[in-house]
């Protein structure tokens, strides 16, 4: 079953919907200051799709169940999504061309997948920051993060075996942590552009770890505790500062700094 909410050109609105079964779909458009859209999925083979267009808007989804998919679009200030899904081969992206913007997938299950896009406008204040968080807790789960421009903040937290999270920043005040408790595991961080800070920390046996940064206020630092660590750091401009710190079987660093 397919069910459409659809709030358009006014404020304030609210759209709920609630579906349990099998291969059902959610459709969700609002153009409006302040939308709020919430929606809650039981059972497997669920899609949701929203766009939200107004300054302030919401959005809320819950999905319990497997091989879910969740694509969220959001074009408007000051907009956030937040998606929780429990279960196995699920999916969620979010995609964020606004400013101040928010979003937050959380997982749980294995074989999941969560990607979260930002890209600020070009005038957007350097204090102007999205914020994108990633949580994950299961098995050969990946996870991507791209922001750029202006005051860039990013958190991911893996736990499990096999994942994989890749993270990307370009633009002014980037932020950026990753935090892996799990064997197998790979982090790619690259950052470009100005107050850069990166931390990364793994514990479990095949850790892999990729730091790159450029630009001027640059700090890095990665952790990793486990059997076959390896870390890589390169950063190139100006305040450099690094911290490696691996303890385990295997261990191999690799740093190259500049000015």
């Amino acid at each position: 079953m397919l069910a459409a909410a659809t709030a358009r050109s006014a404020d304030n609105n609210t759209a709920w919907v609630a579906q349990a079964g099998s291969a059902n779909g959610v459709v969700a458009s609002q153009a409006g200051l302040a939308g709020t859209a919430d929606v809650a999925q039981w059972g497997d083979n669920q899609a949701t799709s929203a766009y939200q267009a107004g300054n302030s808007d919401m959005l809320l989804v819950s999905q319990a169940g497997a091989l879910n998919s969740v694509a969220v679009v959001q074009t408007a200030n000051l907009q956030s999504a937040s998606i929780e899904q429990t279960g196995s081969g699920n999916s969620a992206s979010v995609t964020q061309s606004v400013d101040a913007a928010w979003a937050d997938i959380s997982q749980v299950g294995d074989g999941n997948i969560a990607s979260i896009a930002q890209a600020p406008s070009a005038d957007a204040a350097s204090n102007a920051a999205n914020e994108a968080a990633i949580s994950q807790l299961g098995s050969t789960n990946a996870a991507a993060l791209a922001q750029s421009g202006a005051g860039n903040a990013a958190s991911a937290v893996q736990s499990g075996d096999g994942n994989v999270l890749n993270l990307v920043q370009s633009g002014t005040v980037n932020v950026a942590q990753v935090m892996q408790a799990t064997s197998a595991a790979e982090a790619f961080v690259i950052q470009s552009g100005q107050m850069n800070q990166a931390s990364v920390t793994q514990d479990g046996a095949g850790d892999v770890t990729h730091v790159q940064q450029s630009g001027t206020g640059n700090q890095a630092t990665a952790n990793a505790y486990g059997a076959n660590d390896r870390i890589d750091i390169t950063q190139i401009g100006n305040g450099l500062q690094i911290a490696v710190t691996t303890t385990g079987n295997n261990t191999r660093a690799s740093v190259m700094q500049g000015r």
